[in-house]
């Protein structure tokens, strides 16, 4: 004699939202723009900071390229180049073409500060 089949179970259908959850939804949402519009300022501004320091490092930094001032020390690093689209044009071009591209690509400087 076969095993009785089970029928699949239906999902449960949605509840319905509540005023608080949508109040809270709304909350959340306009919070996290203001906090995005905020770190957006923040990050304008420690860019232009991060400017100022790295043309100092360069000019007074010698060949290091490193100053140590008011308990910081200030450096400038220079790392391989890097493109975001990296993997996507691995996708479309190939591993070795990329890999071209990974090798050609100018090397970045990079500003590093850290409290002594």
């Amino acid at each position: 004699m076969a095993a009785p089949q089970l029928s699949p179970k239906q999902p449960a259908a949605p509840k319905r939202p509540t005023r608080a959850l949508l109040d809270r939804y709304v909350s959340l949402r306009d919070r996290r723009l203001e906090l995005s519009r905020e770190a957006a300022s923040l990050e304008r501004e420690e860019k232009a900071l991060a400017e100022e320091i790295q043309a100092f490092a360069a000019a007074e930094g010698g060949k290091r390229r490193t100053v140590e001032l008011c308990g910081y020390r200030a450096s400038i690093t220079t790392a391989a180049g890097y493109v975001s689209w990296a993997k996507e044009f691995t996708r479309v071009a190939g591993f070795e073409a990329a890999e071209r591209l990974r090798r050609e690509a100018p090397p970045v400087d990079r500003l590093k500060v850290e409290k002594l």
